[in-house]
């Protein structure tokens, strides 16, 4: 079996302070996620499984649980 050799990318500090500067609440509603409250400083981003977006900070957490379906 061969072996696919992985190069990790790094980001440049131009590239990060970019990416940083993106509104995740935007960007969801861009890409047509529905927002929906889910707590006093979260929206929960809805049929995500669990996926919090965090209106302050910019920042996310997404809840997993470990039960298997199907």
């Amino acid at each position: 079996m061969s072996r696919i050799a992985v190069i990790p990318r790094h980001f440049t500090d131009e590239e990060i302070k970019r990416a940083n500067q993106v509104s995740l609440v935007e960007l969801a509603q861009r890409y047509g996620f529905k927002l929906e409250n889910g707590g006093r400083k979260a929206l929960h981003v809805k049929n995500s499984g669990g996926l919090y977006i965090f209106k302050d900070s910019n920042r996310f957490y997404h809840w997993a649980s470990d039960t298997k379906v199907g």
